[in-house]
């Protein structure tokens, strides 16, 4: 418990200081994030043995991870007018089509090396993995002056959600979730943790626009 609490506490410090610093550092923290969840993610899903080091399936997924951060983190650097989202949707775009295409040629040219379960979940995998944690950043960038705030609300509602989510299926908790998979998980708890998320997000957004009356983001709030 002491260990958890202490990593908790240098994370969320490395957290914080991230968000105030935005920008490239925050990039390529993301990055690195996304490279090893991206690994470990191959490693759970067999695309990479046990006794493998890597394969050339993997190192097309770490190649496209960085050049997809790489990309989105010179963004707001070279696309500094109103249509910078339209940038990053491009470029975005373009790296996860490049890497898709690529992906499909190693498995045509190293056939049968690899079979088709493996190309598919190599695919999965960086858009759940790399894409999807990208918005973290885009969060960031993406709201001007208001990201920081935007950005903080991600990492604020995941821990309402588990406190509400840990409270109520403690308190009303009857229907599991998913007993195999998560046997202590309830649909209560989960539905507790969701609107007690949903919740505090719209509390939040009506303080923020009544310090900042020109900020209009209830909704992203509440979406988020």
């Amino acid at each position: 418990m002491k260990t958890r609490v202490i990593s908790g506490f240098f994370i969320a410090v490395l957290i914080v200081v991230l968000g105030i610093l935005g920008s490239a550092p925050l990039g390529i923290a993301l990055m690195i994030c996304a490279v090893i969840g991206y690994q470990e993610l191959m490693k759970a899903c067999t695309v990479l043995k046990k006794k493998e080091s890597g394969n050339i399936l993997v190192t097309a997924g770490y190649i496209g991870t960085v050049l997809y951060y790489g990309a989105l983190t010179v963004c707001p650097f070279v696309y500094r007018d109103s249509s910078l989202t339209e940038h990053m949707d491009f470029w975005s775009g373009l790296v996860i089509a490049a890497f898709f295409l690529a992906t499909m040629s190693i498995y045509v040219l190293t056939f049968p090396k690899f079979e088709s379960q493996q190309v598919i979940t190599s695919v999965f995998g960086f858009i759940y993995c790399p894409v999807m944690l990208i918005y973290v950043y885009r969060a960031r960038v993406s709201f001007g002056v208001y990201g920081i705030f935007v950005y903080a609300l991600i990492f604020v509602c995941s821990s309402v959600c588990d406190v509400f989510a840990y409270f109520v299926g403690r308190a009303l908790g009857r229907h599991k979730m998913a007993p195999v998979l998560s046997p202590k998980k309830t649909i209560e708890g989960a539905v507790g943790g969701v609107a007690g998320s949903t919740l505090v997000s719209w509390l939040l957004s009506l303080a923020l626009s009544a310090l900042y009356p020109q900020m209009h983001l209830q909704l992203e709030f509440i979406l988020l």
